[in-house]
């Protein structure tokens, strides 16, 4: 027995470790996007797509993940025509996206075209049953091949003549098969695009008028053709779309179909199974009982910030709802105090708002509110509400543990006056559900339930104890639902470990002392008894701790001082190294100027030196040469006068012999 559920866990470990957190993983045959790769596999491309929207948390989708699954394999052979997809809403990274194409509830479908761009929207569809769905992906490839006629689509379109089958067949087409059918058959369409991948067999459907000149009296049938006319049936009659599919594959030389196995199916059994009591233990753990603050402010970060802000456009009805939300918000969440002013501003903005805002633009106008007085903190990490994965629990048990608060404070804070409306806080959640709350099955369960709420609750007190009803009936009803997490059992609270003067009789089941469910109901969610992460003892288990906390999981608060210690950091390095260049340019400019300083002296020295080193030779100065000169050419004039007189005339007065 231990063994077998060894073997049990292994197999759902292998079936359902999704990527990120969401609900699918590498090995599925569904491809994965994200805001980094949507553009590069969708935009632009050759083939079309068929992309659910979904989100983690969402109840519905969990559910309809295996038929997701199940769809993808089963039209596998079909990527080069049509590709199937998924993008969780749930991450703030794909929310830009998410809101472009506009999605409103969990899950959507959404057939884009071949070449498409971000402003295609596509054809929205909401329609999960698996025959449907693939009977939609074909009309669309068959209508958009009729239009767009795109070369290398295989032809979806009924043959006319024989003759045009080949004027088709090229050198590459070393098959040539037809197959007859009715004419709202889809047999043959799937089959063509299950072969779609292979480009050696010329595959094309044919409908009566082609069938009685063959002779053939039922369908569908599957021929080969030859070009002497000749014609072989390859399949048996009542043969399957599978039946086709793998006689096709046998004339390309006994090449192996391939296997279609429904994972969706095999991956329900094994929760089951692992939902079963083993060795009479049943595989679950201990949930952190209490109401923690960090998961209340996990909830309100994650409702503004992400189901809000997801919307492409608010309007006059989804605005009046978020105002009377963030009004009961602001009055009874029990809160910081910074929280609470925030939400005060926010809601006091809001009520000076038109009657349309974009899902942007309030992203925009929520950040622009935080102060270090007002702020919302953007830390998402669930406590009481952590799931044994991540796509459990988390965002859904939040919210219904802030719906219990605010009921329960609006009792505590207004109970006594008469004048309070009872109904105002339900009305304000059905609001907020009807107009935000992604789980499109969710909504549509909670609005039934909503119905009774005039009629049902005439004071505070009843509104305490309607929620209550509603989410134990909401358990009771989901306990043994695929989107359970089976290590989280739903169960009717409060039990009677936790309350059981809230029980009447241990014998009956979920008979209730109201009184004392009021009593406990008060007191587990009223104020006082939130905890805080710095009050819980057992909180060594929880990666919040100073040392691990990182730039991504800070609070707004956090972030800001952070930010204003690395700009004073930052700033302190600017002056440093602004007073150390300006020390190096003073240093710079006094050394030069000791330079020109020593130079001159220098020069000046040079001279003097120059000066009395001619001193010290000849012991003469400068006049006393020049004197010297003045005196030599004085002499040299004298003596050549004196040579003239005496010598010339000499010669000119010479006595006769």
């Amino acid at each position: 027995m231990l063994l077998k559920s060894s073997i049990t866990l292994f197999l759902v470990f292998l079936f359902f470790t999704p990527i990120n957190g969401g609900l699918y993983s590498p090995s599925d045959d569904v491809v994965i996007l994200t805001d980094e790769n949507f553009a590069q596999n969708v935009f632009s491309v050759q083939n079309a797509w068929i992309i659910e929207f979904y989100n983690s948390w969402c109840g519905h989708c969990k559910r309809f993940a295996p038929v997701w699954k199940s769809i993808a394999t089963d039209v596998k052979g079909w990527q080069t025509v049509i590709r199937v997809g998924a993008i969780d809403c749930s991450t703030t990274e794909n929310l830009e996206i998410c809101r472009n194409y506009n999605i409103k509830g969990y899950p959507t479908m959404r057939l884009l075209p071949p070449h498409s761009s971000k402003n295609e929207s596509g054809v929205e569809f909401h329609d999960q049953d698996p025959k449907m769905l693939k009977a939609q992906m074909v009309e669309f490839v068959t209508e958009v091949n009729k239009h767009l006629a795109i070369d290398f689509w295989p032809n979806l379109q009924p043959l006319e003549s024989l003759e045009h089958i080949w004027g088709e067949a090229k050198d590459h087409h070393k098959h040539v098969a037809l197959i007859f059918e009715e004419e709202y058959s889809d047999t043959g369409r799937e089959v063509i695009l299950d072969m779609s991948g292979y480009k050696d067999i010329l595959l094309r459907r044919a409908l009566k008028p082609l069938m009685i000149k063959f002779g053939i009296n039922y369908f569908p049938s599957l021929y080969l053709l030859d070009a002497n006319g000749m014609y072989k049936q390859l399949a048996e009659k009542g043969a399957t779309r599978e039946h086709f599919r793998d006689a096709l594959l046998s004339i390309r030389g006994g090449q192996e179909s391939v296997e279609y196995v429904d994972k969706g199916d095999q991956s329900e059994h094994l929760v089951e199974e692992l939902q079963d009591k083993d060795d009479g233990e049943q595989l679950h753990v201990t949930t952190r009982l209490g109401v923690y603050m960090q998961d209340l402010e996990s909830t309100l970060t994650y409702l503004l910030r992400q189901e809000v802000a997801i919307q492409r456009t608010m309007k006059l009805d989804s605005i009046t709802a978020l105002k009377n939300f963030l009004l009961v918000l602001a009055k009874y969440f029990p809160g910081r105090e910074q929280v609470k002013g925030y939400l005060w501003r926010l809601h006091t903005w809001l009520v000076t708002v038109g009657d349309k805002i974009s899902g942007q633009d309030w992203l925009q106008r929520i950040d622009s509110f935080q102060t270090p007085e007002t702020y919302l903190p953007e830390k998402i990490q669930w406590i009481g509400c952590a799931g044994s994965e991540p796509q459990y629990r988390g965002y859904p048990c939040g919210l219904w543990t802030l719906f219990h608060t605010l009921t329960v404070n609006a009792y505590r804070i207004e109970g006594s006056d008469k004048r309070f409306n009872s109904t105002s806080v339900l009305h304000a959640i059905t609001g907020y559900i009807e107009h935000f709350f992604g789980c499109s099955d969710c909504t549509k369960h909670f609005l039934k339930m909503a119905q009774s709420v005039d009629s049902e609750v005439k004071n505070s007190s009843d509104s305490v104890l309607w929620l209550w009803e509603k989410h134990n009936s909401a358990n009771e009803r989901l306990k043994s639902d695929f989107s359970t997490d089976p290590r989280h059992p739903k169960v009717q609270f409060p039990s009677e470990e936790t309350c059981q003067q809230c029980h009447k009789g241990s014998s009956a089941r979920h008979s209730w002392n109201r009184p004392e469910v009021l009593k406990f109901l008060t007191e587990f969610y009223s104020k006082n008894n939130i905890i805080s992460i710095e009050d819980d003892n057992e909180n060594e288990n929880i990666e919040d701790s100073a040392s691990d906390k990182n730039r991504n999981y800070m609070d707004w608060w956090e972030r800001q001082q952070r930010k204003k210690d690395i700009e004073k950091i930052w700033s302190l390095r600017e002056s440093k190294k602004k007073a150390k260049q300006q020390n190096k340019e003073s240093a710079f400019l006094q050394d030069n100027r000791q330079k020109v300083k020593l130079n001159k002296k220098y020069d000046i020295n040079e001279s003097i030196v120059n000066e009395k080193s001619i001193k010290s030779s000849f012991g003469f100065s400068h006049i006393d040469l020049g004197m010297c000169v003045v005196f030599y050419v004085m002499c040299t004039l004298i003596v050549l006068i004196l040579y003239y007189h005496f010598a010339v005339k000499k010669c000119r007065f010479k006595l006769p012999r």
